[in-house]
C-alpha cells in the first residue's frame, strides 16, 4: 500500500523538544518528546547544550519513524520552530563554539542599560521595541564582545537554536547560516520592521559586527536537504527538504489558525500569552504595553503579550491551597462552584502576579487578593483569579484600541481553554467571541503546515490548516457582563497603577526583614 506524503515538524522549546509526524491530509502519525537540561555558571546565567538538542531531535525523528511506520522516503519535508530570543555561536563547520543563551539569561544588564541610557531610541521605530533588557539577543552579543569572551574569536555565526539544529541535520556550513524574518524580529531589537532586514544603524550603535548575522529568509524557504550522516542515524532519505521554519510563537498562531487583522491567539498554558495580529506598523511602534515580532506573512504582525503566571495560578492554588496535587478533577470541580458565584466574586480582585510580571514590566509585583471578607469562600478565589487574567488581557485589547486597532474574535487553546467558564468570562470582559479549537499541539500542526507548503504539497497554509484543524466551540459575549467588567476595570486600573504599585515598591521593606531562627 502506497504512504501518502508526510511532513515532520520539530520544536525546539524551553523545557524540552518536541518531534511530529503529520501525513498530506492533517492526521498526526507520531510524537515524541525530550527533556531539556540547563546550567548555571554563575549568579544570573542560564545556558544550555546546543548539541543536546540537536541529539534530541534526532531521537525523536528516529522515534516518529518507528512508532508510524511511515518509511523514510514518505517524509517530503522537515520544518521548525524554537525559541526566539537566544543564540548559538558556531564555527565554519557549523559546530557550536560555545553553549546556548536563552533569553532566561541576565548577564547583558549593564549592557542593556548603557544602551537605554546612552543611545538614541532608533530602536522603538525601526524594531517595535520601547525597552531593551538583557534578555535581547543583540545585548547577549554585546556582553560577549565586550568582555573578550575566548570562544566569540571562533565564531563565524551566531544562529537561533532551531535553525542550529536544521543546519546541524543538514550538514551546513557557517554560510549557510540562515534566520527566518519572525526569528529575526524575535530578537527583539536590531530588526528593522518595514525594510524586514536587519538594522546596521542598530548593531553599530550596538558595537555588534553586523558579518556574524545569518541571513534572513522567508519561513517556507527550502534551506538545504539532510545530510548523509542524519540519514543513516533516523532511516530519512538524504536530501529530504529542510525548510526553515520560525519562531514558536509564530508557528503556534498559524497552526491555530490566526492570520490577518482581527484575529487573536490565547495560548492559556502555565503562562497566559495572548497574541494580535495586525498590519499597522505604526501601531505597533506607538504600543507601550505588548511586543512586537514578524508573524509567517510579511505583511502581518504579532503582538503579544504574557503573563508568566496566567494558568500557574490555579495550579498553585489546587497544589499549594486546596493540596490536591496532580488530581485534575480539582480544576472542573472548582470552576463548577466558581461558576455558581457572581461576576466579580462580591468585589474580590487579584493581582496574578505570583512569578512576577512580563507585559508591561513591572519588577515588584506580588500575587495579591484584594477585598477579603467573610463572606468569601473558595469558589470567589477561583474565579477572581480566572477574571484577574482576562482583566489582563483586557488591557493589552485597550493598549492597541488607543491605537485605532480592533478585533472580532479569539481563538483559544491550552489546558486553560478547556474551561467553559473561563472561556466565557475572556469572552464578556473582551466583548468578542471565544473560539476552542480541536487541535491543540498548534505549534506542531504549524510546522507541518510550513514543510508541506514550502515543498509544494500545499498551495493555502490559512485553507490548510483550517481543514486540518476544526472549530469545537464558541462563547459569544454577553452585553451586560462586558458593561460591568469595564467599569471594575477603570477603578482596578487606579489601584494597581497607584496605591497596589506603591504598596508593592514597599513591601521590599519586608523582604529584608528575617524572622528570628
Amino acid at each position: 500500500m502506497m504512504t501518502k506524503p508526510c511532513f515532520i515538524g520539530f520544536d525546539c522549546g524551553t523545557m524540552g523538544t518536541k518531534v511530529a509526524l503529520y501525513d498530506v491530509d492533517g492526521i498526526c502519525m507520531a510524537e515524541a518528546f525530550a527533556e531539556n537540561e540547563f546550567s548555571y555558571p554563575h549568579p544570573g546565567w542560564v545556558e544550555m547544550n546546543a548539541m543536546k538538542y540537536f541529539e534530541n531531535i534526532v531521537n525523536g525523528i528516529t522515534e516518529c519513524l518507528q512508532k508510524s511506520g511511515v518509511p523514510g522516503e514518505a517524509i517530503k519535508g522537515i520544518s521548525s520552530s524554537g525559541i526566539v530570543d537566544g543564540t548559538v555561536p558556531v564555527d565554519e563547520d557549523f559546530n557550536p563554539v560555545g553553549p546556548f543563551i536563552p533569553y532566561l539569561d541576565m548577564r547583558a544588564q549593564e549592557e542593556a542599560a548603557q544602551i537605554r541610557e546612552n543611545c538614541e531610541p532608533i530602536w522603538v521605530q525601526e524594531s517595535g521595541k520601547t525597552g531593551i533588557g538583557p534578555d535581547c539577543v543583540p545585548m547577549v552579543m554585546r556582553w560577549l564582545y565586550k568582555n573578550k569572551i575566548p570562544y566569540v574569536e571562533k565564531a563565524k555565526k551566531f544562529v537561533n537554536i532551531s535553525p542550529f539544529v536544521t543546519g546541524k541535520l543538514g550538514g551546513f556550513k557557517a554560510k549557510d547560516a540562515y534566520v527566518d524574518w519572525s526569528m529575526a524580529s524575535g530578537w527583539l531589537v536590531g530588526f528593522d520592521l518595514e525594510k524586514n532586514t536587519w538594522s546596521e544603524r542598530q548593531f553599530k550603535m550596538f558595537e555588534v559586527p553586523t558579518d556574524i548575522l545569518p541571513k534572513i529568509v522567508a519561513p517556507w524557504e527550502v534551506v538545504g536537504g539532510v545530510c548523509e550522516e542524519v540519514a543513516r542515524r533516523t532511516g530519512l532519505k538524504v536530501g529530504t527538504p529542510l525548510i526553515a521554519g520560525a519562531g514558536d510563537l509564530m508557528v503556534s498562531t498559524l497552526g491555530a489558525g490566526v492570520v490577518g487583522s482581527g484575529q487573536a491567539f490565547d495560548v492559556a498554558g502555565t503562562a497566559s500569552i495572548m497574541t494580535f495580529i495586525t498590519t499597522d506598523i505604526q501601531a505597533a511602534v506607538n504600543n507601550k504595553v505588548l511586543v512586537t515580532s514578524k508573524h509567517i506573512f510579511p505583511d502581518e504582525l504579532c503582538l503579544w503579550g504574557c503573563l508568566s503566571s496566567g494558568g500557574f495560578s490555579r495550579g498553585w492554588y489546587r497544589d499549594g491551597i486546596l493540596n490536591l496535587k496532580g488530581i485534575s478533577p480539582a480544576y472542573p470541580m472548582m470552576d463548577a462552584l466558581a461558576d455558581a458565584v457572581p461576576a466579580g466574586a462580591l468585589n474580590l480582585l487579584f493581582a496574578p502576579y505570583l512569578t512576577g510580571t512580563m507585559t508591561p514590566s513591572w519588577p515588584d509585583a506580588k500575587g495579591t487578593f484584594m477585598g477579603l471578607t467573610p463572606s468569601h469562600n473558595q469558589a470567589h478565589l477561583w474565579r477572581s483569579m480566572m477574571e484577574s487574567v482576562a482583566y489582563e488581557y483586557l488591557l493589552f485589547l485597550k493598549s492597541l484600541e488607543e491605537q485605532g486597532v480592533y478585533y472580532d474574535r479569539v481563538i483559544g487553546v491550552g489546558g486553560g481553554a478547556k474551561s467553559p467558564i473561563w472561556n466565557q468570562i475572556k469572552s464578556d470582559m473582551l466583548n468578542v467571541p471565544y473560539t476552542v479549537i480541536s487541535t491543540q499541539d498548534t505549534g506542531a500542526l504549524g510546522n507541518c503546515v510550513i514543510a508541506a507548503h514550502g515543498t509544494g504539497y500545499v498551495s493555502d497554509m490559512i485553507q490548510t490548516v483550517k481543514k486540518w484543524s476544526q472549530e469545537t466551540r464558541t462563547f459569544t459575549p454577553q452585553a451586560e457582563y462586558n458593561d460591568f467588567y469595564n467599569k471594575v476595570f477603570e477603578v482596578r486600573q487606579e489601584i494597581f497603577n497607584g496605591p497596589l504599585d506603591e504598596i508593592f515598591k514597599l513591601w521590599s521593606k519586608i523582604e529584608a526583614i528575617q524572622p528570628p531562627k
